[in-house]
């Protein structure tokens, strides 16, 4: 198979370099950038990659997992230990918790399966361009490390509060202090399905293990004219610090979920 290299270029489009085995997801993936980005090339492993890279400076690489010679993983480290300024974004069929936190841990800012290409590939793109991370449509929650958030769209309320369910099962069991912020819904929904696995949030609360705010309550405090006032968020923060340090045990904002 014959890599495709796109060399006309249109400026001002972010240039994004692709890198699959599979040539038809190079050409679909391409038609489906085509309104947003510039496709600087589409090569079919990662050393190819790695080669076009310094010579095309892309923004974004898309990469997949399973390739051959080396694979998205190990392409991605030598990306980051060459110095490479581009985002890297993971376009794969795999959606094991392992995979994608390997993939965040190889400095990804983006997690794309590809069922879902068409409608989350180009919001990821513009995501890692901003210098944030999009998980989208993934199975569950996932934790990203210390000072890290997710952003995880949930085609349902059920899908996202199992997520959910199954993050702050994790955090309880390795000890720490869970904070939310739930609308009165989903905050009973939460504490059924907390039940099912053996946790009572009720109980866990007067223990200081958990603690719960209302998300009526804080976007009513925190908007001001219809925007996000930063003093007020600040706030909301303090009170999050303030329940972790009167536990005495290290808290993880596990799910934030407004109405």
């Amino acid at each position: 198979m014959q890599d495709l290299p796109t060399l006309t270029s249109k400026v001002g489009r972010p240039r994004v370099l692709l890198a699959d085995d599979d040539v038809g997801v190079l050409k679909a993936v391409s038609r489906t950038l085509a309104a947003e980005f510039e496709v600087v090339a589409t090569v079919t492993d990662g050393r190819k990659a790695l080669e076009a890279v310094p010579v095309l400076d892309p923004d974004v690489i898309v990469l997949d997992i399973s390739m051959p010679g080396l694979n998205g993983f190990q392409t991605a480290e030598a990306l980051n230990r060459s110095g490479s300024r581009a985002k890297i974004v993971f376009l794969t069929m795999h959606q094991d918790d392992d995979f994608v936190s390997k993939a965040i841990r190889c400095g990804a800012m983006g997690y794309v399966l590809k069922t879902h290409a068409s409608s989350d590939l180009p919001p990821a793109l513009h995501y890692a361009l901003a210098g944030r991370r999009y998980l989208p449509s993934l199975s569950a929650l996932v934790m990203t490390g210390v000072n890290t958030h997710a952003v995880q769209f949930c085609d349902d309320d059920n899908t996202g509060l199992d997520g959910i369910a199954a993050l702050v099962s994790g955090a309880l069991r390795r000890g720490d202090v869970v904070a939310t912020v739930f609308n009165e819904s989903n905050r009973g929904a939460l504490a059924r399905r907390m039940k099912e696995r053996g946790w009572n949030l009720a109980d866990l609360a007067k223990q200081s293990r958990y603690v719960v705010f209302d998300a009526d309550e804080v976007a009513t405090r925190i908007l001001r004219a219809g925007r996000p006032d930063p003093a007020e968020i600040a706030g909301m923060v303090a009170a999050l610090e303030k329940a972790r340090t009167a536990s005495g045990s290290k808290a993880v904002p596990a799910a934030r979920r407004m109405p």
